[in-house]
């Protein structure tokens, strides 16, 4: 599309802020349903289709428009010059109900962007836990690692957003938690290198799971020697101590229920 070409007017609308007339056009459109699909589908200068701009950009007749774009014979697994595809969008500005319609309607789950990342890595980065769980009911893939080798636990270690409960999910379906990137930074090393006096927990949690904390990265350092700070460093190794004798004497006491 050169500089004089107007986008397609499905994407106009979207893009200018007048998403409420998607729908109008569509329904009073006076040409062929071949030209019309053709329209849907026509990209503009970022390989976008109307679709794709309607999974990027929050609005409440999102859903209803969605269902009349594939009714009309919209693409629902098309990817931006980015390799951005339709679900990774909706996922990324986290709207489930979309993104579930696309699963729906044949959207690849496990697609990659141009930078190795899926719907789920935008998930565990934007730290959404509901659109993370209803991925992997739908088979999406937790190892699947991105450019630099980070898989979404990764994300979920290093995003503000995103809850415990969201790391847990990870583990319980399978992440693999010693899972090294490019720079050898496990999950562990992540979570130790951005830990505050207010903001420990991750590190516990992935201990409490099993977490490896003699992973040398790519600097020949372990996750406790990215702490910041000598108090907190002497404060995690108190809590983890207290941790592993918990465990100890939690398994201590399986194994004499089992005699």
């Amino acid at each position: 599309m050169d500089l004089f070409t107007p986008r397609p007017e499905p994407i106009e609308y979207i893009l200018t802020g007048k998403t409420e007339s998607v729908l109008p056009f569509l329904e009073n459109y006076k040409g062929t349903q071949k030209e019309l699909k053709k329209l849907i589908n026509a990209k503009d200068d970022d390989e976008r289709t109307a679709l794709h701009w309607l999974c990027s950009i929050v609005h409440k007749l999102n859903l209803q428009i969605a269902l009349k774009f594939i009714e009309c014979g919209a693409e629902v697994d098309t990817a931006d010059d980015m390799g951005t595809s339709t679900l990774i969008s909706a996922c990324s500005t986290n709207q489930l109900k979309l993104a579930k319609l696309l699963i729906e309607k044949g959207a690849q789950i496990n697609h990659r962007d141009k930078n190795g990342r899926t719907a789920l890595s935008f998930a565990s980065a934007k730290g959404n836990l509901e659109i993370a769980r209803m991925l992997i009911e739908n088979n999406a893939k937790v190892n699947l690692g991105d450019k630099r080798k980070q898989t979404p636990l990764h994300k979920s270690i290093l995003s503000a957003r995103a809850p415990l409960a969201l790391i847990q999910l990870f583990i319980e379906n399978g992440a693999s938690i010693d899972r090294l990137d490019s720079e050898g930074m496990s999950p562990l090393h992540y979570a130790c290198e951005d830990a505050t006096e207010e903001n420990f927990e991750k590190i516990l949690f992935l201990i409490k799971y099993g977490a490896d904390l003699d992973n040398e990265n790519s600097k020949k350092k372990n996750p406790l020697d990215l702490i910041r700070g000598k108090n907190l460093k002497k404060k995690v190794l108190q809590l983890i101590q207290q941790e592993q004798e918990k465990q100890k004497k939690e398994n201590k006491n399986e194994k004499e229920i089992e005699k």
